[in-house]
């Protein structure tokens, strides 16, 4: 036994005599006491001094940066004072397109101050949050891929305009068409895949719906649309052909 047990058995021994007397164990306010439980009694508590060391200090470290391939897209929205402005006087409605859960797009006629009218496409959410995103994409796109191009943005309420793409979707055209005219039109698809890719963005959500093939023109014409969910390129080459192959992965049931 060392001097320490043996001086903690002889305090603990003269703390239960003291108890029995009726006496009532000294309190200390020493920062080097600590509360010690009896077994056996009825929880009696007494302090004993006890040997203290100074506490280890704690260092708080900062996380680890983490480095990801994942692409994406800046947090802050450009803003919309920033893109062309449409004035809705400017806007006459002519006919509704498509509604979907988040939005819908109407056709309307654009008067220009030439007083030239344009067809062109009008696109508003349903929670009336501003497509300030999308019109920079299409403004950066500038017609690659054949997008349609962007004439401005409106407020109150928000809406982007854009140029109206005429014709069906890649999935209607797939099925009135000859299978020559179906490889024809999956190769020009593809050529307009390589041609958004070239100007640094991939699509992300791209299938036979957002892509309108203008059927009346000889050649036809595709347009790829709907590009909200694009992104630039991360430079990363192996992860930014995964993107690539992404884009073009709904021509492959095609067997061309």
């Amino acid at each position: 036994m060392d001097l320490f047990d043996l001086y903690l058995t002889e305090t603990c021994e003269e703390v239960r005599k003291g108890t029995k007397r009726g006496a009532s164990p000294s309190s200390s306010s020493s920062p080097k006491m600590m509360k010690l439980v009896l077994a056996g009694e009825k929880l009696q508590a007494f302090d004993v001094p006890v040997p203290t060391t100074s506490p280890v200090p704690t260092t708080s470290t900062s996380p680890v940066p983490t480095t990801s391939h994942t692409h994406t897209r800046e947090k802050s929205a450009p803003d919309v004072k920033a893109l062309p402005q449409i004035l809705w006087e400017n806007l006459t409605y002519h006919k509704k397109i498509r509604s979907g859960m988040r939005g819908k797009t109407a056709h309307y006629r654009l008067t220009l101050e030439s007083g030239e009218t344009r067809n062109v496409v009008v696109k508003k959410l349903h929670n009336g949050t501003p497509l300030t995103e999308e019109a920079t994409i299409l403004q950066e796109l500038d017609g690659a891929g054949g997008v349609p191009l962007l004439y401005g943005v409106t407020t109150k309420p928000y809406a982007l305009v854009m140029a109206l793409c005429p014709g069906i979707t890649f999935t209607e055209a797939v099925m009135r068409l000859n299978r020559d005219q179906i490889k024809y039109l999956h190769d020009e698809v593809l050529s307009a895949i390589t041609q958004f890719h070239a100007a640094g963005y991939s699509h992300q959500d791209l299938h036979g719906d957002n892509v309108i093939i203008n059927t009346s023109t000889s050649p036809m014409e595709c347009h790829i649309v709907d590009v909200g969910e694009a992104v630039k390129f991360s430079g990363v080459a192996e992860f930014d052909q995964k993107m690539k192959n992404k884009d073009s992965a709904f021509l492959r049931w095609l067997n061309m």
